[in-house]
């Protein structure tokens, strides 16, 4: 299902407007958005309950912590409290990395209201 963008939206809202996770709010390419990155106007697909979401990342060499959280639109630290003893300095092509994606998304976008749209 379709939504665009509108002012006052976060991902929380558009998800409770739609009654799903924010996690299935996702872009064209099926990424979560950056919260703090929507535009008024931008076309957002809502995924029912029940859909596959992503629950892992794989990494690529080059990525950093910061790029891999915005990528799923979860906040650094809460990345590195789902990945225990992982070692981010001295990842390898391939590794896997778990995403508190649901957890992360509810706390991330909570009050951030889209105001002054881009």
């Amino acid at each position: 299902m379709e939504h665009v963008v509108e002012r006052g939206d976060t991902v929380v809202r558009i998800a409770q407007r739609y009654g799903t996770f924010s996690s299935n709010v996702v872009t064209a390419t099926g990424e979560l958005p950056n919260p703090y990155r929507l535009k008024y106007g931008q076309t957002l697909y809502v995924r029912p309950i029940g859909d596959t979401k992503p629950t892992t990342h794989t990494f690529v060499p080059g990525e950093t912590v910061a790029r891999i959280a915005a990528q799923h639109g979860i906040p650094s630290r809460e990345l590195l409290a789902a990945n225990p003893g992982v070692d981010f300095n001295s990842l390898i092509d391939g590794q896997t990395l778990l995403l508190p994606v649901d957890a992360g998304m509810a706390r991330y976008c909570r009050g951030n209201i889209l105001s002054d749209v881009r």
